[in-house]
């Protein structure tokens, strides 16, 4: 396909399992967004580096593994944009679970967070009660694109927060507010494997390719993303990684 260098913009983290041949077999994943890579904790870098259907991941085992990132975000963004391609190893307990989150275990109105609970529904959460979901099955352990638009310069929860799973629009459920733009985390981080609550909550599931842009992504950017594990990581001309969150616009 013809990739959209357009992709890169506005880029804070690129972290691609698949196409880290330099962090593959160590604790560190490779950031291709050059911001900051991350750290694999409590992770066997021998045996968490996994392949499943012909590329490279990272195993968590729903207990303590995760990765945590430099990547460090400013308060006030009105605009998000998150990937991730996942998929569950269990039928039963929590999936996939990532975000920017102030600590692993921390309060639970600083943070935007994505994860598969274990009452079967995937949810988009921010500062604890504000949150967009839709019904996922715990019996799903296929591969998975998922992709969120947050956008506080709308009006409405349905306007502020989109989810599509493999491309697909989701009809989401909402509970409480999508707020007007996110909440200022201190010491944020972007987390892989687990999220922050009053108690950490960790995922067993396989990640790769996960990406954040603070701006929104055109419908031809999110098919690029949708089409395959890693899409291009070479970047095209014209593309660019972007600036870290600290040296964003917000708006």
């Amino acid at each position: 396909m013809a990739y959209q260098s357009s992709v890169w913009l506005g880029s804070v983290a690129a972290l691609c399992p698949s196409q880290d041949t330099t962090g593959d077999g160590t604790t560190t994943l490779t950031d291709f967004a050059t911001v900051s890579n991350g750290t694999l904790t409590n992770m066997d870098a021998a045996t968490d580096w996994v392949t499943d259907d012909s590329k490279r991941c990272l195993d968590f085992d729903g207990t303590n593994d995760h990765v945590i990132t430099d990547c460090t975000p400013v308060g006030g963004a009105k605009r998000l944009a998150f990937a991730i391609k996942f998929r569950r190893l269990a039928t039963t307990g929590n999936g996939v679970f990532a975000g920017i989150a102030n600590a692993i275990s921390g309060s639970v109105n600083n943070r935007f967070i994505v994860y598969h609970y274990s009452d079967g529904n995937l949810y988009c959460n921010f500062d604890g009660t504000n949150v967009g979901y839709f019904a996922f099955a715990l019996t799903d352990v296929a591969w998975h694109s998922l992709v969120i638009h947050y956008d506080g310069s709308q009006t409405g929860n349905a306007n502020r927060l989109k989810m599509w799973l493999d491309g697909v629009a989701k009809t989401l459920t909402f509970m409480g507010t999508i707020p007007a733009q996110l909440t200022t985390i201190t010491a944020g981080r972007l987390l892989l494997g687990v999220v922050s609550d009053s108690s950490a909550l960790y995922g067993r599931s396989r990640i790769d390719d996960v990406r954040v842009n603070l701006r929104l992504w055109s419908d031809a950017e999110r098919a690029e993303i949708d089409a395959s594990r890693g899409g291009t990581y070479a970047l095209a001309s014209g593309g660019k990684p972007s600036l870290p969150f600290s040296q964003q616009v917000i708006g």
